[in-house]
């Protein structure tokens, strides 16, 4: 590791280098994730239904937020075509 003063006569600090690849190597797996979450239309699929257990395809449900609390599995948040309520719901295939 270089010297603070070495450092600083190359005009560029070490946390200033650090920070950059830091953010760098962030905003590259941030674009990686854009693209393979673009790649999956998300009004593809069906829900459940919490009130009467059915499943419905997404498509006939108007605003939807997909989020993703735990790797790989998506929830669906949405309001419900039948009693109006928010439910939540896993998308299925």
């Amino acid at each position: 590791m270089k010297d603070l003063r070495e450092a600083s006569s190359s005009g560029v600090s070490p946390l200033e280098s650090d920070l950059g690849t830091y953010f760098d190597s962030l905003w590259r797996e941030v674009a990686e994730r854009d693209a393979r979450q673009s790649s999956v239309a998300p009004s593809h699929g069906k829900v459940r239904l919490k009130c009467v257990g059915d499943l419905v395809d997404l498509e006939s449900i108007g605003a939807t937020l997909i989020r993703q609390p735990t790797r790989g599995r998506e929830v669906v948040e949405f309001i419900c075509p039948r009693c109006n309520e928010l439910h939540e719901s896993p998308r299925f295939a």
